[in-house]
């Protein structure tokens, strides 16, 4: 009983002397000491503004405005040390958890990443089994990514085992971890998730996984649930002077309205999508291929209606004299064309729509400044007043106009006997 008193004692004792110690001697004289070892660990000149102690949840050591990297490259406004308080007592010093909050990194700090977690390891006394970020920010080139917050994995021999990013707000997770050959698995899962830049296209679920490393990413396994319908493809990232990524996908049954609704509120298509098509996108930095993006697909859509187009009054009761016709509906049973996007314009070739008697095929582009310009052919194979018109496309987005040509007068259709 009374060693046991003893021991608690001892213990007691080392608990208070941890607590107080920090309160009694001044911290930041050892600034220098450990700015030199964490210099060379990382082989990278490191600055730290002060050193402190949280007590809780329990005792951690507080590095305040860190800086590191000749220029900068990393600047951390506070890292939490929380030490492996049982490894410690058997004469190792493994770090549990190493927190960093507010983090500004540049772009070639992050590539630095796999170097400087080994470099981290060679000193086997103070190994980390755990690094978390909080509200961090990746410096690029032209950009800044984030707020975002991370956790990396360590396994007990110093080797990497996981990486996981979230933003705050989000419900989507990227993930990387070691494959074979000194390749990485890269993941991406996310429910709700909007395209940056494009925020009304939300995706009900998305899962991305590509194997690769710094050279290229090949992405073999692209699944996605959007407007009721599915997206399938495959992409490959990779870098050759620039930054390219190359890649083709398959819609199915998607509905048109909510997806061209993120177009115009007015102009838009309703029905449901199948489609096939490629995208290219290239910059001379990362951040520019989200900005910079080419498709071409072939596009069919069935038991719909096109919005702002109304093509049978406009061949009935239209003139070439005339000052055109805007507004309306068509409805369809068959669309098929083929879209072409880049460079901010949208361009619809052989077009080619089929409702009941109407037909109608041609081509029509909306250019960058979101003006119409085009031709359509529409035919109307009724028994009683069938004709034959040339509409040319013209006016803004919301407010197209079609006016039949003025050398292409409206043209009674001979019915074939058969």
């Amino acid at each position: 009983m009374k060693f046991i008193k003893i021991v608690l004692g001892a213990v007691l004792f080392l608990v208070v002397l941890m607590l107080v110690f920090p309160l009694l001697y001044p911290l930041n004289l050892y600034i220098p000491q450990l700015q030199k070892s964490l210099s060379t660990l990382l082989r990278l000149p490191v600055q730290i503004g002060e050193i402190s102690v949280a007590y809780m949840p329990f005792p951690q050591v507080v590095l305040g405005n860190v800086r590191i990297g000749p220029e900068r490259q990393a600047e951390i406004a506070r890292v939490v040390v929380a030490p492996d308080y049982l490894s410690w007592l058997g004469g190792g010093k493994r770090i549990k958890n190493l927190t960093l909050e507010d983090a500004s990194v540049s772009q070639a700090f992050v590539l630095l990443g796999p170097d400087l977690i080994k470099g981290m390891q060679q000193d086997q006394h103070y190994l980390v089994r755990q690094m978390m970020f909080n509200n961090a920010r990746v410096r690029m080139t032209r950009a800044t990514f984030g707020p975002f917050n991370a956790q990396l994995n360590i396994s007990k021999q110093g080797q990497f085992q996981q990486f996981l990013l979230s933003q705050e707000g989000q419900a989507a997770t990227l993930g990387i971890e070691p494959y074979e050959g000194g390749k990485y698995k890269y993941s991406f899962d996310t429910q709700g998730w909007a395209i940056p830049g494009a925020e009304d296209l939300r995706f009900s679920s998305l899962t991305i996984i590509g194997i690769g490393n710094s050279d290229a990413i090949d992405f073999n396994d692209i699944r996605g649930v959007l407007y009721g319908g599915t997206l399938t493809g495959s992409a490959r990232l990779f870098f050759n002077d620039q930054w390219r990524l190359l890649g083709k996908y398959r819609l199915n049954n998607l509905q048109a309205e909510p997806l061209t609704l993120a177009v115009s509120p007015h102009t838009n298509a309703s029905g449901r999508i199948v489609a096939d098509g490629s995208f290219v996108a290239s910059g001379r930095y990362l951040e520019d291929i989200p900005s910079r993006p080419q498709t071409q697909v072939r596009v069919s859509v069935h038991d719909g209606s096109v919005n702002n187009f109304d093509l049978i009054t406009a061949i009935r009761y239209n003139s070439p004299s005339g000052e055109g016709l805007r507004g309306g509906k068509t409805r369809f049973d068959d669309m098929t064309l083929t879209l072409d996007a880049r460079d901010h314009s949208l361009r619809f070739s052989a077009i080619s729509l089929q409702s009941g008697l109407l037909t109608a095929t041609g081509n029509v582009v909306l250019n960058s400044k979101a003006q119409w310009n085009g031709n359509l052919q529409v035919r109307l194979k009724s028994p009683v007043n069938p004709l034959a018109m040339s509409l040319g496309v013209s006016g803004a987005l919301d407010t197209p106009l079609l006016q039949p040509h003025a050398a292409a007068p409206i043209v009674p259709v001979v019915e074939d006997e058969n």
